[in-house]
């Protein structure tokens, strides 16, 4: 009897990860921790679920599409259901617990490159001041190398 139930419960693993897998190369969930970002990008996290008017949110991050890119910054937005990217709507594995224990119940975080968190921001209207986002990545020290080179 043990053995059907520890079969079958190594074949619901390994169904589950191999469709991991599989959504993993179709491009449909990035498995990923938020160490993968370290050195590469600066992340923006934002909880939707608070205070947020996701359209006005959607289209501010669309009409700076060129300066979120341009300063390293990946947006993600954690929503009760979901963390996903922001623009692609994709889903990130991440670690449900340590994005809660970043936010603190703050409406979002500007992590830098290295890791560390930079800043917190409340609402701004019902969406993100993205001016000053912009203007504490570009007093960052990284950032300030960036733009000599």
């Amino acid at each position: 009897m043990n053995d059907k139930r520890s079969s079958a419960a190594l074949l619901r693993l390994a169904t589950f990860v191999f469709l991991l897998v599989l959504l993993s190369a179709m491009g449909l969930v990035k498995a990923t921790s938020l160490d993968s970002f370290k050195w590469q990008y600066r992340l923006l996290i934002i909880d939707v679920s608070m205070h947020t008017d996701r359209s006005a949110l959607e289209s501010l991050l669309n009409a700076h599409v060129k300066d979120i890119e341009d300063r390293k910054l990946r947006v993600i937005l954690y929503t009760q259901d979901a963390i996903v990217e922001a623009f692609t709507n994709t889903p990130l594995l991440l670690e449900r617990e340590v994005v809660e224990n970043m936010l603190a119940n703050k409406y979002s975080i500007l992590v830098g490159l290295d890791g560390g968190i930079k800043s917190f921001y409340e609402p701004s209207a019902n969406t993100i001041d993205i001016n000053q986002v912009f203007a504490d990545i570009d007093g960052m020290p990284m950032r300030k190398l960036e733009r000599q080179n």
